[in-house]
């Protein structure tokens, strides 16, 4: 058994690109579990739209018939337009009466280019959280504890909603720190459809609780912290 880990992957598409000259437009997953802050930030130079699943993915998979038969009839669609499509094909796939064994079901299109602004969103928000946590804020202790505990999380459970987990802390911190709240609200936005330019283009979620998950999940470990994440 092999696999490629999040470098190895970014590798294998830039060297790619330098091989043929071109950069690829969207990466499709048809994976579990990668539709994920850091997967994206790693590709972001790579490809400008990323399409995948928050979730363990269903045996069948990506429904290709569909997808490839509307990409044959309207082969001049951009690739913004190909990843919605996906998702929506994902959805309705899923969505159906003979599907209804299938509980839980995510996928959602990311805009790649937008992943520079998230992730200097999210070292601000870190900043921030660290500094409460250093001057023994309780409200921030508190309301970190509480998200942790609340957010959706995945089959692995080291993954969190990044959304979701932002709006627990945000309503459960108890505090005095505008900055934090101001920092927690500009993340969330950048995650809402309707904000532009969008960041999600589209985003399924289909089972219990999964109605709150906004298309990116984040590295939120449990217990315990990979001696790879450094990497």
């Amino acid at each position: 058994l092999d696999f490629l880990d999040n470098a190895k992957l970014q590798q294998a598409f830039r060297e790619a690109e330098e091989q043929t000259g071109k950069k690829v437009s969207l990466i499709g997953m048809d994976a579990c579990l990668m539709s994920m802050v850091e997967v994206a930030y790693q590709l972001r130079a790579n490809a400008n739209y990323m399409v995948a699943s928050q979730e363990v993915e269903p045996l069948s998979g990506y429904p290709y018939t569909a997808i490839l038969q509307n990409l044959t009839a309207n082969a001049d669609m951009t690739p913004e337009e190909l990843s919605k499509l996906i998702v929506r094909e994902y959805k309705c796939y899923y969505d159906g009466e003979s599907r209804g064994s299938v509980t839980k079901v995510t996928q959602s299109a990311t805009n790649l280019m937008m992943l520079e602004k998230l992730a200097q969103a999210l070292g601000r928000l870190a900043t921030v959280l660290r500094q409460l946590l250093a001057e023994e804020d309780i409200y921030a202790e508190n309301a970190i504890y509480h998200a942790q505990r609340k957010a959706v999380r995945f089959h692995d459970k080291d993954f969190v909603d990044l959304h979701d987990f932002l709006q627990l802390l945000r309503d459960k911190y108890a505090g005095d720190s505008g900055e934090l709240t101001q920092v927690i609200d500009e993340v969330m936005n950048l995650m809402i459809l309707e904000v532009e330019p969008q960041m999600i283009l589209a985003n399924v979620g289909l089972g219990v609780r999964f109605e709150r998950v906004k298309g990116l999940s984040i590295y939120s470990p449990v217990r315990g912290y990979s001696q790879f994440y450094e990497r």
